[in-house]
């Protein structure tokens, strides 16, 4: 299942996909706390969170492709190193690149 919460412009869309799962009790807090606000505010608390939440999985997306490409840096750090001990490696010059 999956929700459609759109601004009061009706632009912008954002799919929500629901969790089956209970809600944790910092979701069911913070739900009473938007509740008890008037709709306006609870509109503008809305608007804030979807910016923060579409922050946030950027973020963790940069993250995880960050530690999929860590072990090649790795790699590619000892190879240098290595490189440098054999006296294969030569100083870069700048103005070249």
């Amino acid at each position: 299942m999956s929700w459609v919460l759109r601004q009061n412009s009706g632009v912008e869309e954002h799919r929500i996909q629901k969790n089956n799962a209970m809600p944790s009790p910092t979701v069911t807090t913070i739900v009473q706390m938007l509740e008890s606000l008037p709709l306006e505010a609870q509109e503008q608390v809305a608007l804030h969170l979807r910016e923060y939440i579409d922050d946030l999985q950027d973020e963790l997306l940069w993250r995880a492709a960050f530690q999929q490409t860590q072990p090649k840096l790795i790699a590619i750090a000892q190879q240098a190193k290595q490189q440098i001990a054999e006296g294969q490696a030569t100083t870069m010059n700048y103005d070249e690149l």
